[in-house]
């Protein structure tokens, strides 16, 4: 169990540490994924059927429909639209852009799924604090949003890929 731990932990430096040796994150992801399979063949704590076993598909297919949903969507200019509107409301009052593109954001992930919400979002609240010469951290705090109906519909903090986790055990 050692030898797994020190392929995630060099796994997980290689992916943050990007920007310092050139390597894509991806190719260390793939990467530690393919040692993570081969060592644990070699050493006997995992196998190619537990290694499909674990995949759970219900999560991956959610979430590649939603990609979907996101790639037909974005080249309509319809999420870019609704954020503009909300920018050209607020009138450069931070509180107000930060409060409703928080309840955008939470409208939205009520339809979407939490990642995809995020994925699409988080781009441009980027790009309108740059439009508008302000700091974006205070206003990316909308990534906190997306749990909020998740919460009122289950009653803790969870995400969809989560929900088919738990439907699957029976939580």
């Amino acid at each position: 169990m050692a030898i797994s731990g020190i392929i995630l932990a060099v796994t997980f430096v290689g992916i943050f540490t990007e920007a310092v040796h050139g390597f894509h994150r991806t190719k260390f992801a793939m990467g530690g994924a393919g040692l993570m399979i081969l060592v644990g063949q070699y050493f006997g704590f995992y196998n190619t059927e537990l290694a499909i076993e674990a995949i759970d598909w219900n999560v991956v297919f959610l979430l590649a429909a939603m990609m979907t949903i996101v790639a037909i969507m974005i080249p309509t200019g319809g999420f870019q639209y609704l954020a503009y509107k909300i920018a050209d409301y607020a009138h450069g009052r931070l509180f107000l852009l930060m409060a409703l593109m928080g309840t955008l954001v939470t409208v939205l992930s009520l339809l979407l799924d939490n990642v995809t919400t995020v994925v699409i979002f988080g781009p441009l609240i980027i790009l309108i604090c740059v439009s508008l010469k302000v700091n974006a951290i205070p206003i990316c705090w909308q990534r906190r949003c997306c749990p909020i109906p998740a919460v009122s519909r289950h009653w803790l903090v969870t995400t969809k890929p989560d929900d088919r986790l738990g439907c699957r055990h029976q939580l």
